[in-house]
Formats: structure tokens, C-alpha cells, sequence
């Protein structure tokens, strides 16, 4: 073992309690339990910063480190049969020493954006001989899940001269779905006459998103950005102890004043509640957008202004620098975002009512934009594009029209950029839509009706008067007959079209064909009111192959339908957009049964009841009785058992 001095690095690390050694290699690995997408609804903030004058520099907010990026070289274990997913990710710990002050740096896998750092720092008194117990626990937020690091460190401040050994091993490594991998740090120290201090970093992947503390904290313009607060213990008995958190990361925001969050979470393994107090901390944040001198570039990863070091050349308007030497062409020019939205108003109206859509294009980037084309689509047409427009960078347009609200499901689109000729930072919000839906019913009087009986239709809205637009030729219903097992539409309403004439006739053995035309009636939409009312008679039109004298010949003949089970459909449109069919509803089902005078005209299995066929059925009745009747305490009594069928 080599032992390490002030700023020396201990090559060997092991742990020292009774003089016995545990031998650690220089690097762990830890299953990390992600839940799936669906247990979380966290959403990202929006980021409102206020710019501190230069003559007080103070300002009061909340606020929430946001730290995020991408992962790499994680190694996947399996799919749980909750969806979930189980990662390995490799741990490679490296270790500082610096006076009293032990380092301990995890760095979870590489990462290609900037690392992002949580410091935690232990403070405690001058006790000889105590441990010290404490869970540090970071929660955060990937993007597909919730993702929890859990640290427990063991502290003995103790009268030793020797230097600070350190091991890690995962504690309660179950790996199963619910679990979370913790990881043991083990920190022995030398302890004199004065306060210890055991620094802890933690390097988070740049996916991962903190979730952090919650305070009142005071804004101080400078160059780092700093976040500290403190959790007050006791965590043991009789030992009080300070945990002091420091977040350091890349904020990015604007100038407009707003709310910010943060969170804090810890747990100890030796009391059952933590006692917190948020007392006067500080965030220490930069303000780099807008802050940088002509000779400056925003260094968006450190959040500073740098100096260019090229001395003949900046961006042009409109681009941005994403190096400390534009000269050699990393300039990104900037791009616009154009955010389509639709709102209407009165929200209260119904059918019938006449609204105000009121359509607003946004552009929510960088850049101006020219030339633009956008386009409203209406249930009745797809209109032509607006003139094309321009709009500005952080600046939206509005157009407004009316529209009256009908029957049926009103879809009205609005879209810019339909073909998207403009490059975007966000090409996915360039549509909106309104939806307005007005359902109608199909209703029949009845459930079950006799052969031949009139058979009364209605169409029926809850939302006062107004139309629907139906084809003519199924004026304004079709008919359907469920037989083996599926449904069959029937013709209770055809075109009469033969072509040359009326449709033909036999007369005295002779066919017969007047010499007049019939128009076809072509299908066409006609509007049909709510409300509406029909009779159907129960006919229905066969093309019969018919005989007069000794030929044949076709004929369309109207003849009753048969019993059985029938549904009613409407294939509609709220407005006529020449399809007239893209809406469709259907009644329940019901019966017609067939008429008798006796079990003769039934089908087998049917019997005449009441003048209508039904199925036989029958109706078994229990019954239990005993006698005699005045039988008493100790008499033999008789138990008559007695199954009856009642039915047809």
C-alpha cells in the first residue's frame, strides 16, 4: 500500500477499522433501474431569468437545475416484464486529497456534452470515535424514465495519523424491478483538533436531469453559477450534522423575469425523518447572452464570454459563433421556429351558433422569415394559401374568420409551412387543429315489431335544431339484415332506370315496354333536418327474374322482408363536401317477427304464441313442500320434491 500525504493520490485504497485491509480495484460498475416512459409526466421548465441591474445586482427567485445531455457506452442488461429496462453503467472512481479534504469522483460512463457535477459536502464537528451513518440520495429524470443514485457513506472521525482510505461496494444489489442500487462510501479519516471535511463529487451522465432543492435564493451577477443549501440533522443521536449541497452546471435563459424550482431529497439509515432548514442560500448565476463584447463569443458550454480569437472576422447577422474561432468557418447561422395555433370564441356555442377562429402564426426563433405560405383547411374545401406573409423573429400574425358550427365532427386545420420548404429548429408544430363534435342518433320507436308493421325511424340531436347532408339514393337510411353470420344490406329505395323506357310489364302472356324514358336519379347530397321522422313499411326491392307466357324476363318487384334480426346505418357529412360520407352512425338492433295463426306457419322449433313465432322455451319451476301440515317437535313428516316445466 502506498500512503498518500496532502495532494498525493493513493494508488491502493483500503479500509481501515481493526488494521484489516479490503483489497479494491481502481474502477465498480452498478445496475441502474430506470422505469419506463409512463410513470412520469415530468415536463422541463421553461427558462425565465431576470437580469440583475448593475446597481444592486439582487434579485429574489426559485430555481431548478436542469442537467441533461446523452449517454453513451451503457451497456443493457434486460427487459423487465413491466417494460422496464436494467442498465449497467460503468463507475470509474478517482480520488483527491488536499489537506483535510478527501474527493471521491464517479464519472457514470462518457458523456458528449459537458459533465455536469453535484458536490456533496459532509461538515461535522471534533468527535473522537464516532461514526457517522448518512444516504445521499440524487433523484433525477432521464428521458425515458426515472433514474435514482443513492450513496450511503460511513464516517469515523477518529485519533488516527494515518491518511484517508476510501472503498466502494453496492449495498443491497438485488437487482430486481422495484430496487435501487445503492453504493457504499467508506471514508476513514484522521481527526485532530479540528473540523474534517469529506467532499464527495458525483458526475452525473449529461442525460440526466437533477431534481434538486427547494428555496428562496438571492440572484448575485457573476461568473460561476453556484447553488447551495443546507439540510440540518441530527442524523445520530446526540451527533448534529450539516450537509451542505453545491450544484455547478450550464444555465442558459433570457432576460424576462420568471419562477424557477428546485427540490431537495435525503434519507438517513438512522433516524426516521430528516429535519430540513433552506437557510440564506445562494445562487451565483451568469449572464452570458447579451453580456459579451464585440470581441466576446458566449461560450454556451462554460456559460462565459470568451474572447475570439480571430481578429478580421465575426459572424454575420444572424449566425452564432460555436467556437472560440469563427475565422475557420464555425459560425451556425441561426434558424426561425414557426408555431401554428387556432382558438376560437365563444367557447360556450353549440349548433347553430356562429364562431370567431382566430389562427396565429408564431416564429419563435432567431431568424425573420419571408415568403411564408400558410394555409386553413375547412370540412368543406381546402382553401388556397393566405397571400404569403412575413414574419419577423419573436413576432406572430393573426387571421380570423367565422364559421358556423353544425351537426357531426367539424375538423378546421390550420398549417404553415405545409411542404416544409423553411429549415426550423422544430419542424413538429407547424399544424393545429380544431375539432367540434355534435353527434346524431339513429332511433327506432320500437325494439320488436310483427311482420308488416310500420316500422317508425328517427334522427335524433341533443343540441337543438340543425341538418346533416345524406346521399339521395339512400334517402336518408340503409337497411341491413344480419343472415350467416354477417350483415346484409337490402334496397328499400333503388333508382328506377331502364334506359329506353318504363320498366316492362306482362300483358295476356306479352312483355310489354312503354315507350317514355325515366331520368335516372343520380346520387346526389341532400340536406335532411334533425329531428327528422321516416316510416319503413318493411319492403324491399328484388330484381326478380319474372315469367310472361313463355319468357323470361327481369323486373325490380318491391316484396316484404322476412323475420329476423335488422339495423339501421346513416353514412353522413356535417358540411356538403361532395363526399357527403365521411361521418357515420347506426341504430341498436331489433327484431321482426313472423305473424301466425298456428304452429304450422312457424319454423321448426318455433311455436305460434299470440299471433307472433317465438322459439319453444321452457320455464322450470322448483317447488318443496311437506305434510302433514300440523306435524310438531319430534313427528315424522313427509317431503314432497316437485320440478314443473311451465314453458312452450
Amino acid at each position: 500500500m502506498k500512503e498518500g500525504c496532502g495532494g498525493n493520490v493513493i494508488n491502493d485504497v483500503f479500509a481501515e477499522v481493526n488494521k484489516e485491509g479490503f483489497n479494491y480495484n481502481n474502477s465498480a460498475s452498478a445496475s441502474i433501474y430506470i422505469q419506463p416512459p409512463s410513470v412520469t409526466s415530468w415536463q422541463s421548465p421553461s427558462w425565465q431569468w431576470h437580469r440583475p441591474s448593475d446597481n444592486n445586482g439582487l434579485s429574489s427567485l426559485t430555481i431548478t437545475i436542469k442537467v441533461q445531455g446523452k449517454l453513451r457506452n451503457v451497456t443493457f442488461i434486460d427487459t423487465l416484464p413491466d417494460g422496464s429496462r436494467l442498465l449497467n453503467i460503468s463507475l470509474t472512481p478517482t480520488y483527491e486529497i488536499s489537506g483535510n479534504t478527501t474527493r471521491l469522483l464517479w464519472n457514470l460512463g462518457d458523456m458528449e456534452n459537458e459533465i455536469k457535477t453535484i458536490n456533496l459536502t459532509m461538515d461535522f464537528p471534533n468527535i473522537s470515535n464516532v461514526w457517522l451513518n448518512n444516504y445521499v440520495y440524487v433523484k433525477g429524470q432521464y428521458l425515458n424514465g426515472i433514474a435514482e443514485h443513492s450513496g450511503y457513506a460511513r464516517i469515523r472521525i477518529g485519533d488516527y495519523i494515518d491518511p484517508v482510505w476510501v472503498f466502494v461496494e453496492p449495498v443491497n444489489d438485488t437487482r430486481l424491478p422495484n430496487d435501487t442500487v445503492k453504493f457504499k462510501i467508506t471514508t476513514i479519516l484522521e481527526a485532530n483538533t479540528t473540523t474534517r471535511n469529506v467532499v464527495t463529487f458525483f458526475t452525473m451522465p449529461a442525460e440526466f436531469k437533477l431534481i434538486t432543492a427547494t428555496g428562496n435564493f438571492t440572484i448575485i451577477k457573476t461568473d460561476k453559477t453556484t447553488l447551495k443549501w443546507h439540510v440540518d440533522g441530527p442524523f445520530e443521536s446526540g451527533v448534529n450534522t450539516t450537509f451542505t449541497y453545491e450544484v455547478i452546471g450550464k444555465i442558459l435563459g433570457n432576460t424576462s423575469p420568471g419562477i424557477l424550482t428546485a427540490n431537495v431529497e435525503a434519507y438517513s439509515d438512522v433516524v426516521d425523518k430528516i429535519e430540513e432548514d433552506h437557510t440564506n442560500s445562494t445562487i451565483i448565476i451568469p449572464f452570458c447572452n447579451g453580456n459579451c463584447s464585440n470581441n466576446e463569443f458566449c461560450n454556451k458550454t462554460m456559460n462565459q464570454c470568451v474572447s475570439k480569437k480571430n481578429n478580421n472576422s465575426t459572424c454575420n447577422t444572424n449566425e452564432e459563433c460555436m467556437s472560440n474561432n469563427c475565422f475557420n468557418g464555425i459560425c451556425r447561422h441561426g434558424l426561425p421556429d414557426l408555431v401554428a395555433e387556432i382558438d376560437y370564441y365563444p367557447k360556450n356555442a353549440s349548433v347553430g351558433d356562429t364562431i370567431t377562429v382566430i389562427t396565429t402564426i408564431k416564429n419563435v426563433g432567431e431568424v425573420n422569415v419571408t415568403n411564408l405560405f400558410i394555409r386553413d383547411i375547412k370540412p368543406t374545401v381546402m382553401n388556397p394559401p393566405y397571400p404569403p406573409t412575413n414574419i419577423s423573429a419573436n413576432s406572430e400574425k393573426n387571421w380570423t374568420f367565422n364559421w358556423t358550427l353544425r351537426y357531426g365532427k367539424d375538423k378546421i386545420r390550420l398549417i404553415v409551412d405545409e411542404y416544409s420548404q423553411i429549415n426550423e429548429t422544430n419542424e413538429t408544430n407547424n399544424e393545429a387543429t380544431l375539432i367540434f363534435d355534435f353527434p346524431i342518433f339513429i332511433k327506432t320507436d320500437k325494439k320488436t315489431y310483427k311482420t308488416g308493421e310500420t316500422i317508425n325511424i328517427s334522427i335524433i340531436g341533443n343540441y337543438g335544431w340543425g341538418s346533416i347532408n345524406v346521399y339521395y339514393n339512400t334517402y336518408p337510411f340503409k337497411i341491413f339484415k344480419f343472415e350467416n353470420n354477417t350483415w346484409k344490406e337490402i334496397i328499400y329505395d333503388h333508382m328506377y332506370f331502364y334506359g329506353a323506357g318504363f320498366p316492362p310489364s306482362c300483358e295476356n302472356g306479352t312483355i310489354k315496354i312503354l315507350p317514355c324514358c325515366v331520368e335516372p336519379v343520380w346520387p346526389r347530397c341532400e340536406s335532411v333536418s334533425i329531428n327528422y321522422s321516416s316510416i319503413w313499411d318493411q319492403g324491399n326491392w328484388i330484381y326478380a327474374n319474372l315469367t310472361c307466357g313463355n319468357t323470361f324476363y327481369n323486373k325490380w318487384i318491391y316484396v316484404p322482408v322476412s323475420s329476423g334480426i335488422y339495423k339501421i346505418e346513416v353514412y353522413y357529412s356535417s358540411y356538403n363536401n361532395f363526399g357527403c360520407s365521411d361521418e357515420y352512425v347506426e341504430s341498436d338492433n331489433f327484431t321482426i317477427l313472423q305473424n301466425c295463426s298456428s304452429d304450422s306457419d312457424c319454423k321448426y322449433g318455433e311455436k305460434c304464441i299470440n299471433e307472433i313465432c317465438r322459439h319453444s322455451l321452457p320455464d322450470i319451476v322448483a317447488e318443496i313442500d311437506y305434510y302433514p301440515k300440523n306435524a310438531s317437535i319430534g313427528d315424522n313428516v313427509t317431503v314432497v320434491q316437485t320440478i314443473k316445466n311451465l314453458g312452450n
